[in-house]
This record gives C-alpha cells, structure tokens and sequence, in this order.
C-alpha cells in the first residue's frame, strides 16, 4: 500500500478518556477526534469538562484512562513539554495558577487604554 491509499492520520485522536477529581467524574468514555484543517468549538456549561479535556491534550493532566495521540503519535508523558514537542500547546483563560510569572496586556475599554497584568490580577 503506497502513502496515497493510506487513510490520512487524525492530527488528533483521544479515545475512551476518562479523568476524575476528588472521586468527582469530569469525563467519562470521551472520544475526540480532529483532522488537519478542521476548526472545533467545545461548548458546554460550567463543569461539563471543555477545560479539562484542553487540559490533558495539552499535558497539564493526565487522564485516568484512555489514550491520545498526535499525528499518530502516543503521548505517552503526560506533561506540557511532551505535548508542546508534538505541536500541543494551550493559551490559559486565567494565567496565575499555571503561569504565576507571566505578564498579560489586556486592553480597558472603560477607560480607554491598555493595561498590564502580573501574574495574579493585579494591574502594573
């Protein structure tokens, strides 16, 4: 069989994920899949498990069960640095607990002008 009647790899495959806090369920049984040049949106309400499943494709969690792979690629170490060497990597909603040095630049449309953010909320 030569490259063209190969079926093309998912540049993201997740399959049979499961991950629970504190005895808490947040995913059970999930399969995700997504092929080069798709664009996904992950909608749900609060804690239906959208951060969660971002989370452990990027290596900030590991799942309890199941597997996923990039390009066909086991991620095998579950950690930000594995996922980032296979082209993984996750912009954070609220930086200070993953990135506590991290400086942000938002923009104040009340008053008009940018302004910075220090690794918590506080403004510089």
């Amino acid at each position: 069989m030569n490259q063209a009647d190969q079926p093309p790899v998912d540049a993201v495959a997740m399959t049979g994920i499961a991950k629970s806090f504190g005895g808490v369920a947040a995913l059970e049984h999930v399969d995700f899949t997504l092929r080069k040049g798709e664009i996904h949106a992950l909608l749900g309400g609060n804690g239906a498990g959208k951060s969660t499943i971002l989370k452990m494709l990027s290596g900030v969690h590991k799942p309890d069960k199941g597997e996923i792979r990039i390009n066909g690629v086991l991620l095998e170490q579950h950690t930000a640095e594995a996922a980032r060497r296979l082209g993984i990597a996750m912009i954070f909603q609220c930086c200070p607990k993953y990135l506590p040095n991290a400086r942000t630049q938002g923009y104040d449309w009340n008053a008009g002008r940018s302004q910075g953010f220090e690794g918590s909320a506080h403004s510089s």
